[in-house]
């Protein structure tokens, strides 16, 4: 069961940021030490796949 008070950005496994040209993908799962599961490279692609599309988008940064 969900715990209440979470914050959506805790259930995030992948956070997307947009600065400028630059495009932040920042895994956040840090109790399982960022480990890449299935879940992590769907969220993943999703953000590469919009970004590949966005002219704006000229350097893209994976974090862990």
């Amino acid at each position: 069961m969900a715990q209440e008070g979470r914050n959506i950005i805790d259930e995030q496994v992948v956070v997307g940021e947009e600065k400028g040209f630059v495009r932040l993908a920042t895994l956040n799962r840090p109790r399982q030490l960022n480990v890449i599961s299935s879940q992590v490279v769907l969220k993943l692609a999703e953000y590469l796949e919009t970004w590949e599309k966005d002219d704006k988008t000229k350097l893209i940064l994976i974090k862990v």
